[in-house]
């Protein structure tokens, strides 16, 4: 959704399997090392909120920078025998708020197609990174409605200690923009 300068996305991702890990191949999950045969439930809500400034405004071609506050919020749960032969059920979850800044292209293509690209995100130092990056084709059927489709990667790696989490999802994707 965008109202003005002002866009809000959100992503819901869901992911649950079974796997029989054997030989050396162990999963680590909430202090708990599993062998064997492991259910794991894994679910993301991704939100970004993202204010567009224009360099030099323009309809047809324009650099954009921006600013905005991405929140991520993961709950994961893991079933199965532990190395010590233990039945265990764990889950976990955390959240983060993150800040961020990107810059952004875009160009007309005709009257109702444009083409665009976006990068934002923030760097941690030694504690990693996060970035958000879009590049696709956007057409505008009839206003306030735009169709669009594209390649997407978001990128969240964190370490610090003996904590780490490691997060990254790309390929296509096709979706609905609706302007206030």
């Amino acid at each position: 959704m965008r109202y003005k300068r002002l866009t809000l996305d959100y992503i819901y991702v869901h992911g649950s399997g079974d796997r029989n890990f054997s030989g050396r191949n162990v999963l680590t999950f909430g202090g708990w090392r599993y062998r064997g045969e492991v259910n794991a439930k894994s679910t993301l809500h991704y939100l970004k909120l993202n204010v567009t400034n224009p360099f030099a405004p323009s309809h047809k071609n324009g650099l954009d920078w921006s600013y905005g506050i991405t929140g991520m919020f993961w709950k994961g749960s893991v079933k199965g025998i532990t190395t010590g032969g233990r039945y265990v059920e764990k889950s976990e979850e955390y959240g983060i708020p993150v800040p961020t800044l990107g810059l952004g292209v875009h160009t007309a293509l005709t009257p109702n197609f444009n083409a665009y690209a976006h990068i934002s995100g923030l760097p941690l130092g030694g504690y990693g990174h996060f970035y958000d990056f879009e590049t696709g084709i956007r057409y505008n059927p009839i206003q306030p409605l735009a169709i669009t489709a594209g390649f997407r990667r978001i990128d969240v790696n964190v370490d610090h200690d003996d904590d780490y989490g490691k997060l990254t999802m790309n390929g296509p994707f096709a979706g609905l923009r609706y302007d206030f």
